[in-house]
């Protein structure tokens, strides 16, 4: 999991967090998508420590950022790019001046420790602001973009480490099933004049890259 923050409430994220739907639609949440990456210059010892990097390139103004060992993960908000300095003051309800939850002992040393920026993508199904249910793909402070008309139903599956396949995970105290694969299903309405309704699908799997 991410350790984040939102407006004082401590949050994890995870890559991939399911949305199963009590009905025939699920959703997804995606944290991910690696645009950028560096590493850290100058060890961060507390949240409220300069954020030291080897390169700026990539990152900007409003950025979420991901720091990682490995082994824990803690997310910012860039709110300002000094030098090599990414800042990540409390102006930003991501950037909490009481810290984060579940900080590694002795921080975060220099060299190894990388630093993504980050994504958070949604997928979901919109039945109120167009004139026919549509999926839709939504980034993080972005508007919903349409990816397919006429749905009948999306579904997403999942493949577990035990080679399981279901389309609802459990979800543990240390947070959602080991996921080994995903399964996105989009079922489509084909009308045809000479004959009722038909419904078709296409799908695929996708095995996600992870931070380490």
């Amino acid at each position: 999991p991410v350790e984040v923050t939102v407006g004082g409430a401590k949050q994890q994220w995870w890559a991939i967090t399911p949305g199963f739907g009590t009905g025939p639609n699920d959703s997804l949440m995606l944290l991910g998508a690696m645009q950028a990456a560096t590493t850290l210059s100058s060890a961060m010892t507390a949240t409220s420590s300069n954020l030291m990097v080897s390169n700026v390139t990539g990152f900007a103004v409003n950025d979420l950022c991901v720091v990682t060992d490995g082994q824990s993960a803690h997310m910012f908000q860039v709110t300002g790019i000094s030098g090599l300095r990414l800042d990540h003051t409390t102006s930003s309800a991501y950037n909490d001046a009481g810290g984060l939850n579940n900080w590694p002992a002795g921080g975060y040393p220099a060299g190894s420790t990388q630093v993504y920026k980050v994504n958070r993508i949604a997928y979901r199904i919109d039945s109120l602001n167009y004139r026919r249910p549509v999926l839709v793909r939504q980034e993080w402070g972005g508007g919903p973009q349409v990816v397919a008309y006429d749905l009948n139903k999306f579904q997403m599956w999942y493949v577990l480490q035990d080679s399981t396949l279901t389309r609802n995970p459990v979800v543990f105290g240390s947070g959602v099933a080991l996921i080994s694969k995903v399964q996105p299903r989009i079922y489509t309405r084909v009308t045809d004049r000479t004959r009722p309704t038909l419904i078709d699908s296409v799908w695929a799997e996708i095995q996600p890259r992870t931070f380490n």
